[in-house]
């Protein structure tokens, strides 16, 4: 899994300007949490 997430810091570092792996996993964190979110308001709607 931890390869995933290498790629993922390898694919957004341009993308925000090459921000610190820490506040790079913060980032998919939070878009982690935003996703999760969708997906139960969309349950609820259900």
């Amino acid at each position: 899994m931890s390869g995933r997430v290498e790629a993922l810091q390898a694919r957004w570092a341009p993308a925000t300007g090459g921000l610190p792996p820490l506040t790079a996993g913060v980032r998919v964190a939070l878009g982690a949490i935003v996703v999760a979110a969708a997906g139960l308001r969309i349950a609820w709607c259900i």
